[in-house]
């Protein structure tokens, strides 16, 4: 009896051991994980706060740079994090690469909506000055004045059409990132994720009826 009872505490020891282990890797796992995971996010948010923040002022140059550089920055942590990936860690890298590919998919679209921003903005300028320039004093004067007009309010309509889309494109991926941060939530610290204000601000200042309201918070560059 002595000997089936001091097996079966070998037997329960070792259980306990195998899975206190098992769990100790899981725990060392998303410790490795966890700055290359907010790391990537400081990039996201740190940019994304001109499209969140009313009073967040930058040139579109020195957004567009900014952007582009963060995009390419999640690449590296994308390449860090899967060459840590394994069969075993799938279910943990796994909505972590997706929450960095919507992170990309989010800033590529908050550029795009800048950029028809931009082109309105120009297409806008275009218009006024020619509305402004005094009436010509010949009928092919008068002509090309009106032929001019036309083309200004048609680039101006096209432009704002395209900002329209734009920022159901950007709604559509600050909603797609969102629920991704909310698998990633369950694994890795609030601290080291997209503040979730920011993304709810994103998605009300985006809404159909708001559209349009985020240019005012990017100056063009002098």
């Amino acid at each position: 009896m002595r000997k089936l009872i001091a097996l079966l505490v070998l037997v329960a020891a070792s259980v306990f051991a195998y899975f206190g282990y098992d769990r100790y890797q899981h725990h060392r796992f998303i410790g490795a994980l966890t700055p290359l995971v907010k790391n990537a996010s400081l990039h996201v948010a740190n940019s994304a706060r001109y499209e969140s923040e009313s009073d967040a002022a930058i040139t579109f140059k020195e957004l567009f740079e900014k952007l582009a550089t963060d995009v390419s920055e999640l690449d590296k942590r994308l390449i860090d994090i899967q060459a840590l990936s394994s069969p075993d860690t799938e279910s943990i890298t796994g909505p972590t690469v997706n929450y960095l590919k919507a992170s990309q998919k989010y800033l590529r679209t908050v550029e795009n909506k800048y950029r028809k921003v931009l082109a309105a903005n120009t297409a806008q300028d275009w218009f006024r000055k020619i509305l402004a320039e005094p009436f010509a004093d010949t009928l092919y004067g008068l002509d090309y004045q009106k032929k001019q007009f036309e083309q200004a309010r048609k680039d101006w309509e096209t432009a704002r059409e395209e900002i329209n889309e734009a920022t159901s494109g950007l709604l559509a991926a600050a909603k797609e990132l969102k629920d991704a941060r909310e698998l990633v939530a369950q694994v890795f610290p609030q601290d080291a994720l997209i503040p979730l204000t920011q993304l709810d601000s994103v998605i009300e200042k985006n809404l159909p009826a708001r559209s349009g309201t985020g240019a005012a918070s990017v100056k063009t560059q002098e």
